[in-house]
């Protein structure tokens, strides 16, 4: 069961076709409106501001999850996709405040869950959000197909911070019910601060589905 909390905005899918080899789902909180959720806990859809148009807006002092889910654009099976590329905009304004910064793709699978966990999950940071008052994309490349948690990424749902015995990063990959991105990873608290401002736009999930890469797009990156 999913648990959806109060003031929460709904937006929706829309998928672009960019060639053969590439397909491109994006939010931009504009002209995506249809069937899929996304959502901000505690926040609200602003329709000027972003990069460019609407944007979700959220002041916090502890933290922040915006979660996605029922959106065939990003919910999915990867695992037949040689790369995939996920990201967002954001920007903070910090107006002398010392709130985190951080920001963290969640890949959340409820159906693998073992041993009294509600879930397992998988994560990577995406580097911090824009101290400078400007809007930055922050994006992971990975391999859904990898049975091993990916370097520099983290897992949850298993003792140590890892995965359950038997459950590797590609049956995340294969059957996940769930995508947010948060300021922390699975069990961690934030830690509460001033309160700042966070702006949330372009949501958007690449995937390749063979060796071949359009130009412009990097793996490593």
């Amino acid at each position: 069961m999913i648990t959806r909390w109060p003031f929460v905005v709904f937006v929706a899918l829309a998928s672009a076709p960019l060639s053969a080899q590439t397909q491109t789902s994006l939010i931009d909180f504009d002209t995506q409106w249809g069937a899929g959720f996304w959502y901000l806990e505690m926040g609200s859809l602003v329709a000027t501001n972003g990069n460019p148009g609407g944007h979700l807006y959220r002041l916090t002092g502890d933290g922040f999850r915006l979660a996605g889910i029922e959106d065939a654009g990003f919910i999915r099976d990867l695992t037949s996709d040689a790369r995939v590329r996920i990201g967002i905009d954001s920007v903070r304004n910090v107006d002398g405040t010392a709130g985190a910064g951080m920001v963290y793709v969640v890949f959340i699978n409820q159906s693998l869950a073992q041993n009294g966990f509600a879930f397992v999950a998988v994560h990577a940071q995406l580097t911090a959000a824009s101290l400078d008052g400007l809007w930055w994309t922050h994006a992971v490349t990975f391999d859904p197909s990898e049975s091993e948690v990916p370097t520099g990424w983290g897992a949850y749902g298993g003792t140590d911070s890892s995965l359950p015995e038997g459950v590797t990063f590609a049956d995340v990959m294969a059957s996940y019910d769930r995508i947010e991105f948060r300021s922390v990873p699975p069990g961690y608290g934030s830690v509460p601060h001033q309160p700042y401002e966070l702006r949330f736009d372009n949501i958007f999930i690449t995937r390749m589905g063979d060796s071949v890469f359009e130009q412009g797009f990097d793996p490593a990156e």
